[in-house]
């Protein structure tokens, strides 16, 4: 069943500001929703920004969020960066608590971490199943997103107790609220749905669907002109796989004959791209038969016997262990935001491209991001679809979501069912999106992305307010 929901109001609201100890309230005027801008609409972009799953605005006009180290940063507008907490790690998403308090979830320590303003950070909550989107109330309330178990948790914040507040979800991932938080929209990591979460008194109503993105017919051509066998990129836009089947289309293959007769941790030799590489044989996180990873097997042997996220060292570098594309942890040695750029060098705008990164090799088309350089954006047009990410709503009930690897930012009218396409970004990963807060520069009626292909955020002008944060001057 789908469900068609109007979630506006048409009367002037008061509303209590954060860190407001007077009981005061401030008039807040019905929103001109004849000025939302027509779609598509064309996106500009600021750089210098992070490559983060997520991000947050401080009442002090900063862009807060973690580096490529795990630090959680502030910067500015102007470009003023401030190390607020170090060596925070991985993060997913995070939100600002009414009195100024960060919460961010950590989706490989399986944890809800609460950082202070002064940056010290405790751990409110842990045991959840890879938590990752995550919202907050005017109440204080954390709402966070376990896509691995399907349920949306409600969390006190002061004391880590809580309830769960929707379950028999797909892959649930990006959470926010709709105008007078009456709804809690949630979206679907590859289920290319939108549930609403309705407030019945103190308790909440069973999710219904709410809207849906359309399917997308393309297919994945890279196996067009190739044989039986031959290399190709994955239609999912990150890793080699073979061409097989009938038609030939590009699927998941590992090298198992370079390890036959093989131990694990002994030297094998592979390929990727048409360049040998020398690996060790290895078996997947996930399990399955040994094979010989498209790394050099420094790069494996490095992360042997630790966990995401950890430090590690190889040909020289010092990073993290992070997952690959290959179901292996790998000592992630190359910058997805440095690799992107390097595969564009001597070529031309609108040129096929190829990214060589350990941790996905991927296809693409160089573009201008505006700011000189051209980067290397991965093929996003494909058949697999419906990996909804960040979501976002705005004062008329609009609801925004982006979908990875499409690169699409899709918008729901406030009474659900099909949405328009906002914009076609050209990115594959687009993680999430906020309103400007109206200080330092960030616009209230301008939808920012967080893009990790490259440390730039898009400006979408939509010329309507969003939904007030929590915390917010």
């Amino acid at each position: 069943m789908l469900l068609l929901l109007a979630c506006t109001s048409s009367n002037p609201t008061s509303t209590p500001q954060a860190g407001d100890d007077t009981g005061e309230t401030e008039e807040v005027l019905p929103p001109d929703c004849d000025s939302l801008a027509a779609l598509p609409v064309e996106a500009s972009r600021i750089s210098g920004f992070t490559t983060s799953e997520d991000f947050a605005f401080d009442i002090e006009g900063n862009f807060v969020s973690p580096d490529e180290n795990g630090n959680v940063l502030k910067i500015s507008m102007a470009g003023d960066v401030e190390v607020f907490s170090p060596d925070f790690g991985e993060a997913a998403g995070m939100a600002y608590l009414p009195y100024g308090d960060l919460v961010i979830a950590s989706p490989w320590r399986g944890n809800l971490e609460i950082i202070s303003p002064d940056g010290g950070r405790t751990t409110l909550l842990s045991g959840l199943s890879y938590p990752n989107g995550v919202t907050v109330d005017a109440a204080g309330f954390i709402y966070v997103a376990e896509h691995d178990a399907g349920a949306v948790r409600r969390v006190d914040a002061k004391t880590g107790e809580f309830e769960i507040i929707a379950t028999d979800l797909f892959s649930p991932n990006g959470l926010a609220f709709g105008p007078d938080e009456a709804v809690l929209f949630v979206n679907s990591f590859g289920g290319g749905t939108v549930h609403a979460i309705a407030r019945d008194g103190e308790g909440w109503q069973a999710p219904i669907l709410y809207g849906e993105t359309p399917a997308d017919t393309e297919k994945a051509t890279s196996c067009i002109g190739l044989e039986d066998g031959a290399e190709c990129f994955l239609p999912s836009g990150i890793g080699i796989g073979a061409c097989m089947g009938e038609p030939l289309a590009c699927e998941e293959r590992v090298d198992e004959g370079a390890c036959e007769g093989l131990a694990a941790g002994e030297s094998c030799v592979t390929s990727a791209l048409g360049e040998s590489i020398e690996s060790v044989c290895t078996t997947p996180d996930s399990g399955g038969a040994l094979f010989c990873p498209k790394v050099p097997g420094e790069v494996v042997s490095a992360c042997v016997g630790k966990t995401s996220g950890a430090s590690c060292e190889a040909l020289g570098s010092s990073r993290t262990c992070d997952p690959s594309w290959e179901d292996i942890l790998i000592c992630d040695i190359t910058s997805w935001e440095t690799v992107v750029f390097t595969a564009c060098e001597a070529l031309s705008s609108g040129d096929e491209c190829v990214i060589v990164d350990y941790e996905g090799y991927a296809s693409g088309s160089c573009i201008d991001p505006g700011h000189g350089a051209l980067y290397c954006a991965s093929d996003a047009h494909h058949s697999w679809r419906g990996g909804l990410d960040g979501m976002a709503a705005d004062a008329c009930g609009n609801v925004y979501v982006t979908e990875y690897v499409m690169g699409y930012i899709w918008r729901f009218s406030a009474e659900g069912g099909e949405p328009e396409r906002v914009v076609d970004t050209g990115s594959y990963w687009i993680p999430n999106l906020h309103w400007g807060l109206g200080v330092g520069g960030w616009e209230t009626d301008v939808l920012y992305v967080q893009e990790r292909d490259t440390d730039d955020l898009l400006v979408l002008e939509l010329g309507v307010e969003g939904v007030p944060a929590a915390y917010r001057p």
